[in-house]
């Protein structure tokens, strides 16, 4: 099932409305419906660090801690470093930037040890499915 998720501009909090839909088109349609009626205010600027986070806690409501805490690592080191870029500007140069910053980082449990290409893997897969919004509207949709 589809659901829209967005930040309540008066009271800052995140709202959820589910689409009652599995087809991604149907979702669509009911997203722009939403948000032509005024009822969703979307965010001025889209940034990566905003999807990541979103992204994030769309999981935390459905994933079981085991999934969650390592997770929480990833999320951070992604915001630390493609926090600010805006949505719109992110591409491949951004990606390949990330890999080289992600290879200078030591991990914490291991002393001096990088991190190793399947983590750097990893962190980029929490990107792919955050970064799935219309930047025209900048309301995330997301599949339960």
């Amino acid at each position: 099932m589809w659901e829209i998720v967005w930040n309540d501009p008066d009271t800052g909090r995140i709202k959820r409305q589910s689409c009652k839909t599995r087809d991604e088109h149907e979702a669509d349609r009911k997203l722009a419906e939403k948000v032509l009626s005024g009822d969703i205010v979307p965010p001025n600027v889209v940034t990566i660090g905003y999807l990541v986070d979103r992204y994030y806690q769309h999981l935390k409501r459905r994933k079981e801690a085991a999934t969650i805490v390592p997770m929480a690592s990833k999320v951070e080191r992604l915001k630390e470093f493609l926090g600010t870029r805006k949505w719109q500007d992110f591409g491949q140069a951004d990606v390949e930037n990330y890999i080289d910053h992600a290879k200078t980082v030591t991990r914490w449990d291991r002393g001096d040890a990088h991190l190793s290409d399947g983590t750097i893997k990893k962190d980029l897969q929490i990107c792919e499915p955050a970064c799935k919004i219309d930047p025209c509207i900048g309301v995330i949709g997301v599949q339960k």
